[in-house]
């Protein structure tokens, strides 16, 4: 999995979830793991912001305060356990900043944390 943020011109940042071989499934969320499907936990320092049901998400500016912020997007299964490939979890970082007066400043910023390519994507066991 790879996340890119783009800072949007009209405030905030755009950030789009680059994956293989997993389908997004909202309408099955709390529902059993099924194999390569679920959603996303979008995590801004060490909390938790929000899910995300599609590879695409537009974080408001306001979802920050001033100074550089870590984003953590973690892969999950339906019932929310991370996956992981060979025990380690599927996840992405980025980072933005947010300004005091326009809060639409940011960098670009592109980190890929996926599994190997051949390699099959199981639960972590984490939620």
């Amino acid at each position: 999995m790879a996340l890119r943020v783009t800072a949007d011109e009209h405030g905030g940042w755009n950030l789009h979830l680059r994956i293989k071989r997993f389908t997004f499934a909202p309408a099955r969320v709390n529902d059993r793991a099924r194999a390569q499907e679920g959603h996303a936990h979008l995590y801004i320092g060490e909390q938790k912001h929000t899910r995300l049901y599609s590879d695409w998400f537009h974080l408001p500016a306001d979802a920050v305060g001033p100074g550089e912020h870590k984003l953590l997007v973690t892969l999950n299964a339906n019932d929310h356990t991370v996956w992981a490939t060979d025990g380690k979890p599927i996840t992405a970082t980025a980072t933005v900043t947010g300004s005091r007066a326009s809060h639409n400043g940011g960098h670009d910023h592109e980190h890929d944390h996926s599994a190997p390519a051949d390699g099959a994507a199981s639960p972590a066991g984490t939620r």
